[in-house]
């Protein structure tokens, strides 16, 4: 029986060698980044708000006081309390938020500068689209009738080659189609 079972696990691992070497590493990093792109695209507009609501929040010098008070109370008895770890991880997020909205923030406007440049065609419909679609939050179907683009077909494929252009921007080498 043990030899049996050797056997099954050999065959097992070739049969998953087998499979793993039709895997195109390289496609799934491209379909990856290029997934992450549209995500990061289509909530852009919901993690603007989220920072600027937690930035809004303002809290009195009488506040800021006491909390510094607990928090050295707090570093005095080593303890945590639900409340702070889910405060701690809040402003954490928060932060995370910004500097990758920063950072986002940076690389549209590099990219419309570039853009703008380049002359290429499509390049004022890719602009439109990111700073239209994706910044401002216009739905596609006005932002389709505003430009008089009928059915969409050509904002499509600009969108799509939007989405190559800054996923490598955001991504690295990653993104790359190879």
């Amino acid at each position: 029986m043990n030899q049996t079972n050797n056997e099954f696990l050999e065959k097992m691992r070739e049969v998953i060698k087998e499979e793993l070497s039709k895997i195109d590493v390289r496609k799934m990093s491209f379909d990856r980044c290029l997934n992450n792109i549209i995500v990061i695209l289509e909530n852009y507009k919901t993690l603007k708000q989220f920072t600027a609501q937690v930035e809004n929040v303002k809290f009195s010098k009488e506040e800021i006081d006491q909390a510094k008070q607990k928090e050295i109370e707090k570093m005095m008895k080593e303890v945590f309390s639900n409340k702070e770890i889910y405060l701690e991880s809040l402003y954490k997020k928060h932060l995370q938020t910004r500097l990758f909205l920063n950072f986002l923030e940076g690389t549209f406007e590099e990219y419309i500068k570039e853009t703008e440049i380049s002359m290429k065609p499509k390049s004022e419909l890719k602009i439109a689209i990111l700073s239209e679609v994706y910044m401002e939050g216009k739905e596609i179907k006005q932002f389709l009738y505003e430009h008089n683009l009928g059915y969409g077909r050509t904002f499509y494929y600009a969108r799509n080659e939007l989405y190559e252009e800054l996923a490598v921007r955001v991504f690295g080498i990653y993104a790359l189609k190879l």
